[in-house]
């Protein structure tokens, strides 16, 4: 069952998924986040290199698939609590999520978060960021096409990249399977098959070792999650 990472699209990967599934689907992803320490990941590794940032200005953080953007606005809040100086630029092709996303932001003005409606794959950033993250973005790219994107990202992110995604095991299919019953139908079956998706640690390294001039770290983190930093040197 979980032994290879599956193929195929997610229901919300397709252009016509409407606008009631996709709230439906960013809202179990926001409470997955919040459950499962989604923004934690993010928030210490931001804070591990914020400790060594010696750049002027603040530091300029790429967020890919950002759905409705809560964990960079949950980060936001942390740093702006702390006076850490963090710019989120969270790039989201899905409209109905950058609908909620900006509702939010509305409410709080003052977090430097913004949001474009670009792929990573068409995106050209007005100035370079330091890093990029991905909360549950790269399982939905074959492993070939996830190299191919850090090597693009690596034209316009200075410093690195961190992979914040699901790690495919039984007890997580199996977890979210009995929690799924409270979930719509479709919404639960996109679930199930992003954990179908998702990564193993020590095979997401193997495949990570094929970038050159990188260093790479990869751990499992807190439930059901796998990060991987890809530093470039």
């Amino acid at each position: 069952m979980c032994s290879n990472r599956a193929g195929g699209r997610e229901q919300i990967d397709e252009a016509g998924a409407t606008a009631a599934f996709a709230r439906a689907s960013f809202r179990t992803m926001e409470g997955v986040n919040r459950s499962l320490g989604g923004a934690r990941v993010v928030r210490e590794f931001l804070e591990r290199q914020l400790r060594e940032f010696d750049g002027h200005g603040p530091l300029r953080v790429l967020d890919l698939g950002a759905g409705s953007c809560d964990i960079p606005i949950a980060v936001s809040r942390w740093a702006r609590e702390r006076e850490y100086p963090v710019e989120f630029t969270c790039l989201e092709p899905n409209p109905h999520a950058r609908a909620m996303a900006r509702q939010k932001l509305r409410e709080s003005p003052e977090l430097a978060v913004r949001v474009r409606g670009e792929r990573v794959e068409e995106y050209v950033p007005d100035a370079p960021h330091h890093y990029a993250v991905g909360s549950m973005f790269f399982h939905h790219f074959t492993d070939s096409e996830i190299l191919c994107m850090l090597e693009r990202l690596r034209g316009f992110v200075g410093r690195g990249v961190l992979i914040n995604d699901l790690h495919r095991t039984p007890a997580a299919f199996i977890g979210f399977w009995l929690l799924s019953f409270a979930i719509a139908p479709a919404v639960s079956r996109d679930g199930l098959h992003s954990i179908r998706r998702g990564f193993r640690p020590a095979v997401l390294e193997s495949v990570l070792g094929e970038l050159r001039d990188v260093e790479v770290c990869v751990r499992r983190a807190y439930l059901f999650r796998v990060a991987a930093e890809v530093h470039f040197v």
